[in-house]
């Protein structure tokens, strides 16, 4: 059966080049988008799915500005969770 789509479609490419490489091209790039999408999805919704009372994890972040970018870091100094611990009665433990 794909050796006559091949026996078909072989010499379509051939009288067709321009045409038939732009389509291998937009289907090239469709399918590795869609890889990508579907990569950085299954990393985004399986982080941190292991534990029990996931409704009471947090993630603190760090903002920065400067010019008109704001760069945002997932980590936060050492002392800050120390400070959090002491300081914010709600929260029972806390992960650097």
């Amino acid at each position: 059966m794909f050796t006559s789509y091949l026996k078909n479609g072989l010499p379509s490419f051939l009288r067709n080049k321009a045409y038939s490489l732009i389509n291998l091209a937009g289907l090239s790039i469709g399918l590795a988008c869609g890889f990508l999408i579907v990569l950085w999805l299954t990393v985004d919704l399986t982080i941190n799915r292991y534990g029990t009372h996931l409704d009471w994890v947090y993630q603190i972040v760090r903002n920065h500005h400067s010019d008109a970018v704001v760069h945002t870091w997932k980590s936060i100094p050492k002392p800050t969770t120390n400070v959090m611990d002491k300081d914010i009665p709600a929260i029972s433990n806390s992960l650097h």
